[in-house]
């Protein structure tokens, strides 16, 4: 094992590397960011980038792992020789904590991808499959008529720049799966720097520390990192889209809008509805928000607001270069209609007879355990059956059961925050109620409440016919996110012993759930439940890191535990450190805004 566990790590190295000095160059060439911001840029400017190179490479029809490495090799040279001549050289970025925290969730993640043999034990379908597919597709030149899975999906079925930039990996490393795993699990991490900063901005930093704890406890939020899929990286754009939009939020309402923030949320923007067409429900809450703001605004102050259309228009034009080239491709290849018509769920969304009902109940399953009470009756017909799982003298009787259950944590909002920090937040809202009600004003707390309603109801309106699978599409997870960052917010208002309280119950359900779950993964116990995920594996020849490093899996195992143990030992020494619960310093004002008026002398 020692050769390929010597290119296992080389690989992620080189995917850390790669997934923040080629942004890094551009944007501190292009911005005057500093620090967090600067690195949250560095490292959403290096996902496009790798991906606008391996589709570059696609369209030339070139050698793609050569194309790939000169093309990334000339923007670092060409932009390190910039900031070289033009006396940047200075790294512009702190150290700070929140940079651990996310590089040895990625070093443990990475590891912990060792113990999976096939993705097993949730109820969730292939995706994780169909997206290195996708990454193929680009990757091998695959033919334009390609199609997956009975619903035919199509390589425009998704935007694509999860899939794309997971194709750059590929044609750089390895065309395996495992390769795949190695890239997937680094942008996958990635999240938890927007979620610091967003939460930080809205509430104080011990609330941004308490918020990563919460994430890392979540058994959902860790499946999710494990997954190759897009969710978490959807869920990095998204937040750093809120964190910039909370600025120009203010900004709106003191009737003057800069041109920083108005670039850096259509940017972001861009690249969240790139990753995943879901995204569009956030940005339609974002839209809505900022228009009932300026309505607002206009019953105080009548009718006006500081814009440059100049500004206007390079937000525009940034927006269109990041999502226009992949959609001029679709357009010309095929076609307009097949194109945007190309998603099943976009296909069936309307066509059951009993569309209130389903939908309905899709939206209900997000908060309620609808799902499973589906599937019990289809594993446990009569109580007879039931009883017999329960009562049965070993656990591999029990893990159909055991299945079924576990999807409550992995596709309801009480799952992903876990159920400890459910209780106490509602506990903590009825105590606000009692005590003098939560107020009609729209504020920036009913923004937030905004985002996961409007999410919801879209999310159910568009999964296809009866899907009781509660948010566990891909945008739900930005959701939780953005409610794990409240719950951030409300911890650190506990007292120290009602904290620890939660926290505990926090971490005991993170072991049942997530503990449990990985060794019966490990085990291969679950694989006779949910065989269309090992026969994915078997039919496509996939090469999981668990096959790729083989042997002696228990040592790279307990490292990743050491790991995620250490990260959760950092997290709580930060969320209950002194001084910790005052909001973050806000940007400096221009000096245009801080200028006196001068009178005669």
């Amino acid at each position: 094992m020692g050769f390929e566990l010597f290119t296992y790590v080389i690989f992620a190295l080189v995917a850390a590397c790669m997934g923040f000095l080629p942004g890094y160059v551009i944007a501190r060439s292009l911005t005057k960011l500093k620090d967090e911001e600067l690195a949250m840029a560095s490292f959403a400017t290096s996902v496009f980038l790798i991906a606008m190179s391996e589709f570059a490479a696609y369209l030339l029809n070139a050698d793609a792992g050569l194309f790939n490495i000169v093309a990334i090799l000339a923007v670092i040279v060409v932009g390190g020789a910039y900031l070289f001549f033009s006396g940047k050289t200075t790294l512009a970025i702190r150290p700070h904590p929140v940079y651990a925290v996310v590089l040895l969730a990625f070093v443990a993640v990475l590891f912990l991808q060792t113990s999976v043999p096939a993705y097993t034990g949730a109820y969730w379908y292939g995706d994780w499959w169909m997206h290195y597919e996708l990454g193929s597709f680009y990757a091998n030149h695959d033919p334009l008529d390609t199609t997956w899975f009975p619903q035919h999906y199509t390589p425009t079925s998704r935007t694509p720049l999860f899939d794309i930039a997971g194709g750059f990996f590929l044609t750089l490393f390895s065309r395996d799966f495992w390769a795949f795993q190695i890239s997937a699990s680094m942008v996958s991490a990635a999240f938890l720097l927007p979620l610091f900063l967003m939460t930080r901005r809205l509430f104080s930093e011990r609330a941004a520390w308490l918020a990563l704890l919460l994430a890392m406890l979540s058994p959902m939020v860790l499946t999710n990192e494990m997954y190759t899929w897009p969710k978490c990286l959807l869920t990095f754009f998204v937040l750093a889209t809120i964190y910039y939009y909370l600025e120009l939020r203010e900004q709106i309402s003191e009737r003057r809008i800069s041109g920083n923030a108005l670039a850096a949320v259509a940017f972001y923007a861009a690249l969240a509805y790139m990753t995943h067409q879901t995204a569009l429900f956030y940005l339609a809450t974002i839209a809505l928000d900022a228009l009932i703001l300026y309505a607002l605004s206009i019953r105080k102050q009548g009718l006006g607001i500081r814009v440059r259309l100049g500004q206007l228009g390079l937000a525009l034009l940034l927006f269109l270069l990041v999502i226009a080239p992949w959609h001029l491709w679709a357009f010309s290849t095929y076609g307009v209609q097949k194109t945007l018509s190309s998603s099943p769920a976009i296909n069936d969304a309307f066509t059951s007879k009993d569309w209130l009902y389903d939908h309905g109940m899709n939206a209900l399953a997000s908060v309620l355990p609808v799902f499973q009470h589906e599937w019990y009756t289809r594993w446990f017909s009569t109580p007879q059956d039931f009883i017999k799982a329960v009562t049965c003298p070993n656990f591999e009787c029990k893990a159909a059961l055991y299945s079924v259950t576990i999807r409550y944590w992995f596709d309801t909002i009480p799952g992903g925050l876990t159920l400890s920090v459910t209780f106490a937040l509602l506990g903590m809202l009825a105590y606000r109620i009692w005590k003098g009600g939560l107020g009609l004003h729209y504020t920036t707390n009913t923004f937030l409440a905004l985002i996961p309603i409007v999410a919801l109801l879209l999310g159910g309106v568009t999964a296809p016919m009866l899907d009781t699978k509660g948010w566990g599409s891909p945008f739900f997870l930005p959701a939780v996110a953005l409610l794990i960052g409240v719950a951030g917010a409300g911890l650190a208002a506990l007292g120290k012993w009602a904290l620890a309280l939660v926290l505990t119950g926090s971490a005991i359900e993170f072991i049942l759930v997530k503990v449990s779950h990985l060794y019966l993964v490990a085990a291969n116990v679950l694989e006779k439940f949910e065989g269309w995920n090992v026969s994915l594996k078997a039919d496509n020849n996939l090469k999981l890191a668990y096959d790729f490093l083989g042997g002696q899996r228990l040592l790279l195992i307990l490292f990743a535990i050491v790991v995620y143990a250490y990260v959760l030992q950092l997290l709580i020494a930060r969320g209950r450190f002194p001084n910790a619960g005052r909001r973050a310093p806000r940007r400096r004002p221009s000096r245009r805004a801080v200028r006196t008026r001068r009178t005669p002398r």
